[in-house]
């Protein structure tokens, strides 16, 4: 016999809650794409101020050319930077409110906001980081999994 993914909280107001170990699947998901993301930006900080010393460098040799293409490249850099950093504070975002989902079991209301969430960060990183747009595409899949179980089992009981 299949398992039920979720469960009534018998007399406590919380309604329905989907299994601790799909929540716990899904939210440990997220944390790893965010700490990939975490690794990406420092990576990103970090070369920014490598190729940053070498276009002061550039500029005081009077190598102009040279400088304005260090530069283009630190702008570059940047706006990339920028797209990563906003993605990991929306995944934290996520990942803050799923697991007060998981606390208080206001599942439905949650897990479509989430999945929008999802997938806006994987569209803005699929030119950016490749693998991580994938990752969230696969979260995505599960939380639509919730979702459609979810509405199955409040279908079902009220």
């Amino acid at each position: 016999m299949l398992k039920n993914p979720f469960k009534r909280d018998a007399g406590h107001g919380r309604g329905i809650v989907a299994s601790d170990s799909r929540y716990l699947e899904i939210v440990t998901a997220l944390k790893i794409q965010s700490e990939k993301l975490n690794r990406t930006a420092q990576r990103l900080v970090s070369r920014g101020k490598e190729l940053f010393e070498q276009c002061v460098r550039a500029q005081q040799e009077g190598d102009t050319g040279r400088a304005t293409i260090y530069a283009n490249e630190i702008a570059q850099l940047r706006k990339m930077s920028r797209v990563v950093v906003r993605s990991q504070l929306s995944l934290e975002k996520v990942i803050l409110r799923l697991e007060t989902v998981k606390e208080f079991g206001d599942v439905m209301h949650v897990l479509g906001p989430a999945t929008a969430i999802i997938k806006h960060v994987q569209s803005d990183l699929a030119g950016v980081v490749p693998e991580v747009a994938e990752n969230l595409r696969y979260v995505d899949e599960m939380l639509e999994g919730l979702i459609i179980e979810a509405g199955s089992v409040t279908g079902s009981i009220t």
